[in-house]
């Protein structure tokens, strides 16, 4: 996934060990990650580290996981509550995997509001500009070489684009098979 591989919530990627890092909290609420060769300081809920980002924003996570659960309950507008609820907080947390901001284009279609689920895989498309530049540090002059910013403002804006469009493709395919099943069904009945 560009510059940030995978998503952190609850747990570490699989072949990251998660006994490398040391959490300390300051009195501020700023957390600190130490490990033997580096010190990293975390700054609105996102450590950056060599390659990889650390998300901590435990609310957005349990949002996300609420919304799971009412959507898996088929209580549609709650999950969808939840997913707004998510994207708002994840604005202010960057870090977050794409797929995570394309759960709410998944649950409308799911819902049964293709059209909705449209206009918000399009918001997706229309938004990743501004999302890049904040994952690419594109305008913080205190963040890596301006060169090596772009590169990953490029990087991200090919891959999330890619992610958005087959999360979109997805949405369709499975919009065509509910609205097969319910042809299907109402030539049953």
């Amino acid at each position: 996934m560009g510059i940030f591989s995978f998503l952190f919530g609850e747990k570490l990627a699989p072949n990251i060990p998660t006994n490398i890092f040391r959490e300390t909290k300051r009195e501020d609420g700023v957390v600190t990650y130490e490990t033997e060769s580096k010190k990293v300081v975390e700054t609105g809920g996102i450590a950056i580290m060599s390659s990889f980002v650390i998300n901590k924003d435990e609310e957005t996570a349990a949002l996300g996981r609420q919304a799971t659960v009412l959507k898996n309950e088929k209580d549609w507008d709650g999950a969808i509550a939840c997913l707004h609820a998510q994207q708002a907080r994840m604005k202010n947390f960057p870090g977050h995997s794409i797929n995570t901001w394309c759960r709410l284009g998944l649950v409308l279609q799911q819902a049964g509001s293709m059209d909705e689920a449209n206009k918000e895989f399009q918001r997706r498309l229309d938004d990743l500009p501004r999302l890049a530049r904040q994952l690419s540090f594109l305008d913080n002059p205190e963040i890596f070489p301006a060169k090596g910013k772009k590169a990953n403002y490029n990087r991200i804006i090919k891959t999330y684009t890619k992610v958005i469009e087959e999360n979109w493709e997805l949405a369709r395919q499975r919009e065509e098979r509910r609205l097969v099943m319910l042809m299907k069904n109402s030539k049953a009945a």
